[in-house]
């Protein structure tokens, strides 16, 4: 037990002498993940521009059970980046942005006579809702009315 107190003393002193200049030279600069390099810039720009054209064409908002994992996992793509993508590029989250194509469809197909024989509540279903609540709730967000309101708009029209 001597020769350890000796050697953990002697560290201590050693320790304590060190000439600690040397570690305050360092300077850390941190990573800012808002300000990409121009190749993850255009990366990213390309991958929002993609991640639309298949929001167009294949319409995977129309299922209600859409998760960003399922829709990451239909473009090839990693959910984190699919994530980022869509927050950095687009400035809003997953549920905003299929939310705002639910929404844009019940407007199309409120007005369209092919659906007149549904509800609103049935047409918000058909078009990728699965709640009576989210659906009122994002109508009202997106168009500052609710959908019995806009309807009545459009009938006036």
């Amino acid at each position: 037990f001597f020769l350890w107190g000796i050697i953990i003393y002697y560290l201590s002193i050693y320790g304590f002498n060190i000439d600690q200049s040397a570690f305050y030279k360092l300077r850390f600069t941190p990573h800012h993940e808002d300000s990409p390099d121009t190749e993850e810039k255009n990366g990213a720009t390309q991958l929002a521009e993609e991640l639309l054209q298949h929001l167009e064409k294949q319409k995977p908002y129309l299922n209600p059970e859409l998760s960003l994992p399922e829709l990451a996992r239909q473009m090839g793509y990693n959910t984190n980046q699919l994530s980022g993508v869509i927050n950095k590029e687009m400035g809003k989250n997953f549920n905003e942005l299929i939310n705002q194509y639910r929404i844009e469809t019940v407007k199309e197909r409120l007005v369209d006579p092919a659906f007149a024989h549904l509800s609103i509540l049935g047409i918000a279903f058909e078009s990728g809702f699965n709640s009576k609540a989210t659906f009122n709730r994002a109508f009202k967000h997106f168009t500052q009315q609710t959908p019995s309101e806009f309807l009545k708009k459009q009938n006036k029209k």
